[in-house]
């Protein structure tokens, strides 16, 4: 994958072609700088990108902000099987014995509103048996807070994508429930496999949509997709900080792996070790002490130590990382990402007052010739925040 990956310790770049891809690895590791890299370079290979941005974050803005967003687009989910999956998710439990209750629901009813209203007759029903109450009583309670989430936000009917482009649907900071976050998740994909082909989904957070041990709205099309897509061009990157939580089955059928640091534990390492294909002497020990921006890069032919350049690297900078010629976190290399952060944070300011007032009141007439020089100055450092 020329400029995004380099060799430790030759420097060489490190090519493999687009795919279905899963990356891993712990917070502040480098795993979001990876995504945003390989985001860029599959837009500059000619895919439109679409980013499903679920991660919430305590502090700072979150992680795609400065990617142009678009706007949400949902498909209510009415039919039995999947909306258990999305109920199970939300309840962190099996819902077998309320599942037979949420069939008869489901009939003849075309949207949420429609079966929560089934369910409610049923539990105020006078000569209806008390266990059949319980059962349509749960499942009363997630549908209720369902439809709450979906009715706060406003949503597109359709997906918005501008072609070619990087495109975000922004579900992070906002106080969605990991059971929205699959609504439109199953909605977004299920579109793409309808509708489009040269196209990369993006989404972290992976055991939201397909977790290891029960079902979920949107682990069906993933699963599709990741088994169908390959043909249209319909690829998937999924992304988690370990793999205890997520599907393994989707995992392993991700025919390109990233494998980031895992200093939690011993266990999360092993377990890292031996989802690695080809794996030679590599231990537990050499996961736990990956440096920042380190990955092990993975096919089914070979698994090599790669340094994984950020958007606001140079490759010569990154290409002395893989080398050893200078640490990843240094001063010197920090300096670089300061530079790029101040400069996107100008270019947002200027971008949003051209939007709004149709010019850019803080810099005057010469805005273009200006920027053009400081983008001509910056060089990599800018890619992804220009044009945005």
């Amino acid at each position: 994958m020329s400029g995004v990956f380099y060799e430790v310790p030759s420097g060489e770049t490190v090519d493999v072609k687009p795919f279905h891809m899963a990356v891993t690895g712990i917070t502040q590791h480098g795993k979001t700088e990876v995504l945003k890299t390989l985001m860029e370079w599959v837009r500059d290979k000619g895919f439109t990108v679409l980013v499903i941005d679920v991660k919430d974050k305590t502090l700072g803005d979150p992680d795609f902000a400065e990617y142009p967003h678009i706007p949400i687009y949902m498909e209510e989910v009415a039919e039995p099987l999947p909306l258990l999956g999305l109920l199970e998710s939300d309840a962190k439990m099996q819902l077998k014995f309320q599942f037979p209750e949420l069939i008869k629901a489901c009939q003849r009813s075309r949207t949420l509103v429609e079966i929560r209203d089934r369910l409610q007759a049923v539990v105020e029903g006078g000569k209806i048996h008390p266990v059949r109450k319980d059962k349509a009583e749960v499942l009363l309670l997630l549908i209720n807070r369902l439809i709450e989430e979906i009715q706060r936000v406003p949503v597109s009917g359709r997906l918005e994508l501008q072609k070619g482009m990087i495109n975000v649907i922004g579900l992070a900071n906002q106080g969605f429930s990991e059971a929205y976050k699959q609504i439109v998740v199953r909605a977004v994909i299920h579109e793409v496999r309808s509708k489009y082909s040269s196209i990369v989904t993006f989404f972290d957070e992976a055991h939201i949509q397909i977790p290891e041990g029960y079902g979920s709205a949107s682990k069906d099309w993933i699963k599709r997709t990741i088994k169908e897509g390959a043909s249209s061009r319909q690829f998937l990157v999924i992304a988690d900080q370990t793999l205890k939580d997520v599907d393994k089955d989707v995992i392993t059928q991700c025919p390109i792996k990233v494998f980031g640091g895992q200093t939690g534990g011993r266990l999360e390492a092993e377990r890292t070790v031996q989802y690695i294909p080809v794996r030679g002497d590599l231990k537990a020990e050499d996961i736990m002490t990956l440096k920042l921006g380190h990955f092990y890069l993975s096919t089914r032919e070979w698994t090599k130590l790669v340094y994984a350049r950020p958007t606001w690297l140079s490759r010569e900078e990154a290409q002395r990382i893989a080398k050893g010629e200078v640490e990843p976190d240094s001063e010197e290399i920090q300096k670089f990402r300061a530079r790029a952060l101040s400069f996107s944070k100008e270019l947002s300011q200027v971008i949003h007052e051209v939007e709004i007032y149709g010019e850019a009141k803080t810099y005057g007439e010469d805005l273009q010739s200006g920027y053009e020089e400081r983008l001509q100055s910056l060089e990599e450092l800018v890619v992804g925040v220009w044009p945005r």
